[in-house]
């Protein structure tokens, strides 16, 4: 059972560079407008850098289902290196487009490619952390999205420098997923197909389960799967909204007009709701 425990918080801790790289990829590009317009004159106008920005959120909102279905249908450990390798070509690639065309395609492939990758990854962890763990586990999953937040959005520091530019850093960032594929595909495992897992962190009852995550912490909907999802969405797509204004805000000091960022606050916020609600699946007596 140690063993078992061991190897549950070491699928968190291999995830979290990967959960990093998936969020500092895609946020990049738009921290680096004015950067990536001036090099690339084809773009032509803020119309056509939204409709690119745009590109990658709906064939990611579209192909996310279908990263979920194959993660439950194959190996989760293949899904996640494949995507991860897969989206950190596609991010290299793009730092060696020189058209707006050029963008739109790598923007697209970077949206399938990143879809499957949460999906996988979160179910990964529920498989490991199956009692009073998850919403830990989840938490300080959720904080490396939220570092990558960040780190992508001043990324338009590295834009703007003469000695560094935007494409290097297209091309230091997938070169370091594509390395890193490589030893996660190694030291990454499914989780036992036996009851094994139950020996983690067995869940008291279905109750305390329930309890145990998250959207159960900001719902009273705790019969029923599909009032946990429709109560739990709004909140979740809130929260993503910190994403835009971190750009926004980075934009804004990158070209001189500084504004206050909320971003080290979700950062903390995340693992410390993770562990609330997890106390609160803990201290819950069993009905």
């Amino acid at each position: 059972m140690t063993t078992l425990r061991r190897t549950a918080w070491l699928v968190v801790a291999l995830l979290w560079p990967v959960a990093l790289l998936n969020y500092l990829d895609r946020q990049m590009l738009a921290s680096m407008k004015f950067s990536v317009m001036a090099d690339i004159p084809s773009i032509g106008s803020e119309a056509n850098w939204g409709k690119m920005l745009g590109q990658f959120k709906w064939v990611y909102a579209f192909l996310s289902p279908v990263g979920g279905y194959i993660a439950d249908r194959f190996s989760r450990r293949y899904t996640i290196c494949g995507s991860l390798f897969v989206w950190s070509a596609v991010t290299w690639a793009t730092g060696h487009v020189t058209t707006y065309d050029g963008l739109l395609l790598t923007r697209s492939l970077m949206g399938i490619s990143e879809a499957f990758y949460i999906p996988a990854a979160l179910a990964l962890i529920a498989d490991y952390h199956a009692g009073h763990t998850r919403s830990r586990a989840v938490g300080l999953h959720q904080m490396a999205i939220y570092v990558g937040v960040i780190v992508g959005g001043f990324s338009g520091y590295a834009a703007d420098a003469p000695t560094l530019g935007w494409r290097l850093a297209f091309d230091a960032s997938g070169i370091a997923g594509i390395v890193y594929a490589l030893p996660l595909a190694w030291l990454l495992r499914d989780a036992p197909k036996s009851g094994d897992t139950d020996a983690i962190a067995a869940p008291r009852n279905s109750l305390a389960t329930a309890r145990s995550s998250f959207w159960c912490f900001t719902s009273r909907s705790r019969q029923s799967p599909d009032g946990w999802c429709a109560t739990g969405c709004p909140p979740f797509s809130s929260n993503n909204s910190i994403s835009a204004r971190v750009r926004l805000v980075s934009r804004r000091r990158v070209h001189g007009r500084w504004q206050p960022s909320s971003a080290p606050f979700s950062v903390a916020g995340w693992p410390t709701v993770g562990c609330a609600a997890t106390f609160a699946g803990a201290s819950s007596p069993a009905r």
